[in-house]
């Protein structure tokens, strides 16, 4: 009997929200919020000419989190994010398999860029449960 070993899937961001969450609420009634986050990362380009990159990732966010995130979370703040990668797969209205790959939110740190103390972060936190 082949034993399959368990990996790990652990994702931690620091970036900007991009736009409002979206939330919505299951046929079962459970919360879930959709948001975008965009990261800035610094690259050297040619010539060692310093260059930015953004990458913009899909969170997901259910339960508590994503009714505290509807409520508290509004564009350009700065958070810390940890969570996990899910790949969700559809088929569009032509029948195609299609991918989008998200992010699921366990935890959500509110930074503040003008004073970054303990005192003035707000930590949502939330265990995923399957």
């Amino acid at each position: 009997m082949l034993e399959t070993m368990l990996g790990v899937n652990k994702v931690i961001l620091l970036g900007e929200v991009s736009e409002q969450p979206e939330l919505r609420y299951t046929p079962e009634g459970a919360a879930v919020a959709c948001f975008p986050i965009t990261v800035c990362r610094a690259l050297s380009g040619p010539g060692s000419k310093a260059q930015k990159e953004n990458e913009t990732f899909n969170v997901v966010a259910w339960r508590e989190l994503a009714e505290r995130c509807e409520d508290e979370l509004e564009p350009g703040m700065y958070v810390y994010l940890e969570g996990r990668l899910r790949n969700h797969f559809w088929r569009d209205a032509l029948g195609r398999q299609m991918i989008r790959t998200e992010i699921i939110a366990e935890r959500v740190l509110v930074l503040e860029p003008e004073d970054v103390e303990a005192d003035n972060r707000y930590d949502y936190e939330y265990q995923w449960r399957e």
